[in-house]
C-alpha cells in the first residue's frame, strides 16, 4: 500500500474532528463556522495531494531494500546494465528470455552462490525466480513476481543459518528495468576469484551473466558463478553439488504423497520430454527427427515391451505434450498409463500454471518409482534404468559431457 495513503486518512480524520469543534463553538455565528470550514478543508486538500505528488516522486525506501548493517552480501542477476548483449532496457519493461534456464539449472547457480557466500562470508540474496526461469520451460508463460524458491524448496535452515537473505529482502527490479540491482553494488564477471570477492570492502556484490546464451567466452556451457569449486554449470556437468541439499518444499512433499497414494502400487514412470526439445537442432545430440521418434506413443510402446515391462503395468507418463490423444497408442497396449495432466492430485498444481513446481513434484514421484525411464540424460534424484534415446548414438550422456568438459 502506497505510504501517503494512512497519512492522508489520518489528516482528513483531523480535519473533520476541527470543523466539528468548529462548528460547536460558533454555533451563534454560522457564517465564521462556514469559513472556518472551508479553509481548514481547501488547506487539507493542497496539503494531501502536495504529500501524494512527493511520495510517489521521491526514492522509496522501504524496508524491503535494506542491508543489514555491517552484513556483507552477494547475489547474482541478469540485466543490460550487467550484460551487454542483453541491449537497452524495452521501453514497456518487458522481461528477458537470454539466459534463462529450467528448474535444474537454476538450482545449481543458487547452490554455487551460496557455496560463495559461504567462502567470502557474505550472505547470498537469491535472484528471483522470474528472472531466472526460461518461459520456455512453462508453456511461453512467465513466472509471477510474487513466486519465491520456497514454493519449490525448503529453505528455512539456510536462512536460520544466514547463508540465505530472508525471502523479503528485494533487490531485483520487477518494473520498468527488470533484473536492474536496486541497490549500490559493485558487479563482476562470474569467474571472479572468490578471494577477490571475499577482500572486496563493497557490501553488496553482484555476478552478471556472461554474454549472450551459453556465451561464456570459451566454454560452451552456461556459468552463473563459483567455477573455482565445481560451478560453472554447463549442461549435464553436475546435477547437484554435495555441499548443499535443496529439500523438497511441503507443497512437493505433500503432492507426490497423493499421487503416490492415488497410484496405488508400483509403477513405472517414463519422462517423455517433447514441446521446446522438437523444434531445436538437436537435444542432447538427439537430432530433432529422432526426438520425434523417440517419443511417439508406438516407439514408448515398443521400447517398454523390448524391456520386459509387462503391459498390465502402470505406467504413469511426465511430460510437457499438450495433446492427451498422442499417447492413444500406447494406451492401447498399457491400458493402465496416466499422464500426470491426468491426475486429481495434480489439478490444483497445474491451475497454478507453474510447469517448474509440477516438474518438482514429479521428480519426488520418481523416486518411489519401480523404473525410472528417462528421454535423453537422468534428470531425477534417483538413478534411471534406462533412456528412451539410449539407442541413437549420437545420444550425449551425464559421463560423456564431463569427460569433455
Amino acid at each position: 500500500m502506497n505510504s501517503s495513503i494512512p497519512v492522508i486518512c489520518c489528516t482528513w480524520v483531523l480535519v473533520i474532528t476541527f470543523v466539528i469543534l468548529a462548528n460547536i463553538k460558533t454555533h451563534n455565528n454560522k457564517k465564521s463556522a462556514a469559513i472556518i470550514s472551508v479553509i481548514a478543508i481547501l488547506l487539507t486538500s493542497i496539503l494531501s495531494v502536495l504529500y501524494f505528488i512527493c511520495n510517489i516522486r521521491c526514492p522509496q525506501t522501504s524496508s524491503e531494500h535494506f542491508l543489514v548493517h555491517g552484513k556483507r552480501y552477494v547475489t547474482l542477476t541478469q540485466s543490460p546494465e550487467s550484460c551487454k548483449s542483453l541491449g537497452e532496457f524495452p521501453k514497456d519493461g518487458s522481461p528477458y528470455d537470454d539466459n534463462t534456464v529450467g528448474l535444474i539449472h537454476a538450482r545449481m547457480c543458487l547452490e554455487n552462490l551460496i557455496i560463495l557466500a559461504r567462502k567470502t562470508g557474505r550472505t547470498a540474496i537469491l535472484p528471483p525466480p522470474w528472472l531466472y526461469l526460461s518461459r520456455w520451460h512453462n508453456n511461453g508463460q512467465y513466472i509471477n513476481d510474487n513466486v519465491w524458491w520456497d514454493r519449490y524448496y525448503n529453505l528455512d535452515e539456510l536462512i536460520e543459518t544466514e547463508d540465505v537473505a530472508p525471502k523479503d529482502l528485494l533487490i531485483h527490479d520487477t518494473k520498468k528495468q527488470r533484473g536492474k540491482i536496486l541497490l549500490e553494488c559493485d558487479y563482476v564477471e562470474p569467474d571472479t576469484s572468490h578471494k577477490t570477492i571475499k577482500k572486496s570492502p563493497t557490501q553488496l556484490i553482484t555476478m552478471h551473466c556472461y554474454e549472450g546464451w551459453g556465451g561464456n567466452k570459451e566454454n560452451a556451457g552456461w556459468t552463473c558463478g563459483g567455477t573455482e569449486f565445481g560451478g560453472g554449470i554447463g549442461h549435464g556437468w553436475q546435477r547437484s553439488l554435495t555441499d548443499i541439499s535443496f529439500e523438497p518444499s511441503n507443497t512437493v512433499l505433500e503432492t507426490a504423497a497423493k499421487i503416490k497414494n492415488e497410484l496405488g502400487g508400483e509403477f513405472v514412470l517414463v519422462h517423455v520430454r517433447r514441446g521446446d526439445s522438437l523444434i531445436i537442432d538437436s537435444y542432447w545430440g538427439i537430432e530433432q527427427k529422432d526426438m520425434h521418434k523417440i517419443t511417439s506413443s508406438d516407439y514408448i510402446a515398443t521400447f517398454l515391451q523390448e524391456h520386459n515391462i509387462d503391459t498390465n503395468t502402470s505406467i504413469l507418463i511426465m511430460t510437457n505434450e499438450s495433446d492427451i490423444n498422442h499417447f492413444a497408442d500406447l494406451k492401447n497396449l498399457y491400458p493402465k498409463t496416466k499422464l500426470e495432466s491426468e491426475l486429481v492430485s495434480l489439478k490444483d498444481i497445474i491451475e497454478l500454471q507453474d510447469n517448474f513446481l509440477t516438474y518438482e513434484i514429479m521428480r519426488k514421484v520418481a523416486s518411489q518409482a519401480k523404473t525410472r525411464i528417462s528421454t535423453a540424460p537422468c534428470y531425477f534424484d534417483s538413478k534411471c534404468e534406462f533412456a528412451l534415446g539410449e539407442n541413437i548414438s549420437t545420444m550425449i550422456t551425464h559421463e560423456s559431457a564431463s569427460g569433455s568438459r
